[in-house]
C-alpha cells in the first residue's frame, strides 16, 4: 500500500498544474498540499485503462475519469478531478465583481448550473459526491475565500 501511495504521489506531482499552489487542504494552523491531503485516504489500486492518455480532466473527458462508481477512483484520478474542480472555482471567482467571497462564488455556481453532462458546474457537483473529493475541494474553498 505504501509503495502504491508513493507511486501515486510521484505520478501526481509530474502532472500538477501550477494553479494548485495557492490552495490549502489542511487547516490554517496546519496547511497541507494536495499530495499530503490525499495521502490520508485509500484509493483504487487496480489497472486504469480508462485513464490511459489522460493528463488533465476537462469537461470533454470528465466522465471517463469520474464514473458513476466512485469505488474505482485512484490517487491519480482523484487528484485530477480535484484539480478540475478547483479550476471551476477559479473560473467562477474570476467572474466576481468586487471582493471575491464564498457567497458570491456560490451564487455564480448556482446561476450557471444546468443539469447537462457537458456542463462544468454539473460535473463539479457530480464530483462532490465522492467524500474525498468533496472534503478536499470544500476545505480548499473555505481556506482560500473569505465568508
Amino acid at each position: 500500500m505504501v509503495e502504491a501511495l508513493e507511486k501515486g504521489r510521484s505520478a501526481g506531482r509530474a502532472d500538477r498544474p501550477p494553479a494548485t499552489a495557492p490552495w490549502n487542504f489542511g487547516t490554517p494552523e496546519n496547511p497541507q498540499d494536495l499530495d499530503e491531503f490525499l495521502g490520508h485516504f485509500q484509493h483504487f489500486e487496480g489497472n486504469e485503462q480508462w485513464l490511459r492518455g489522460i493528463k488533465q480532466v476537462g469537461w470533454e473527458n470528465f466522465f471517463l475519469v469520474c464514473t458513476k462508481e466512485f469505488s474505482d477512483l485512484s490517487y491519480r484520478a482523484r487528484r485530477m478531478v480535484i484539480e478540475y474542480c478547483l479550476q471551476i472555482l477559479e473560473s467562477c471567482a474570476a467572474k466576481v465583481k468586487g471582493q471575491c467571497t464564498q457567497q458570491k462564488i456560490q451564487d455564480i455556481l448556482q446561476s450557471e448550473f444546468v443539469e447537462e453532462y457537458d456542463n462544468p458546474i454539473f460535473q463539479f457537483k457530480w464530483a462532490l459526491r465522492d467524500k474525498v473529493i468533496s472534503t478536499a475541494v470544500l476545505t480548499a474553498f473555505r481556506n482560500r475565500y473569505p465568508t
